[in-house]
């Protein structure tokens, strides 16, 4: 009800509290059921539910959150997207693993969380992963993603916000969707 009162088209969840690799098949299927009863409720306001892509939930990997989504399969379900970025191939998930996430997850991509950053969550000027966003943002494309939030600024500086704002302006002109 206070989604609807505020104007909200969206409510952002996270999908359990713990690593994909980590649910029994029991647990899963007891967070299915609790999603669709929440989808249920949202659609009798026309809202959508919307999940956070994030290390430690179901929602961790592309594969986990596509076979989630494939199964519940309904209107109102999407996920936002976020890359886990790491410096070298040597660490979990690699720029190649976060391209592959976002090709799985693709037609239920709502949303995408825009930042330059490290394992350790240190915040870098987002020039710094122009490059991989360049890729993600022509992937993007294809999806029916409808905003990209950008977040996460060195120093929390406005200053830095609008320089980052500014690269991100480029290669959204670049590629013909500003």
């Amino acid at each position: 009800e206070s989604a609807k009162i505020l104007g909200a088209k969206r409510i952002r969840v996270w999908l359990g509290k713990k690593s994909s690799a980590d649910f029994t098949e029991d647990e899963r299927e007891a967070l299915m059921a609790e999603t669709r009863s929440l989808l249920r409720e949202a659609e009798a306001y026309d809202i959508q539910l919307a999940f956070e892509f994030h290390r430690k939930t179901l929602n961790d990997t592309g594969a986990s959150s596509r076979r989630f989504l494939d199964e519940i399969s309904e209107k109102n379900l999407s996920t936002y997207w976020q890359p886990f970025f790491h410096e070298t191939p040597e660490k979990d998930f690699p720029f190649e693993t976060d391209r592959e996430n976002l090709l799985a997850v693709l037609p239920y991509v709502s949303a995408a969380h825009v930042f330059s950053w490290d394992e350790a969550a240190n915040r870098f000027p987002f020039a710094r992963h122009k490059e991989a966003w360049k890729t993600f943002i022509r992937i993007l494309k294809d999806s029916p993603c409808e905003a990209l939030i950008m977040e996460f600024v060195p120093n929390d500086s406005p200053v830095q916000f609008m320089a980052d704002l500014a690269v991100l302006r480029n290669i959204l002109e670049k590629e013909n969707l500003a």
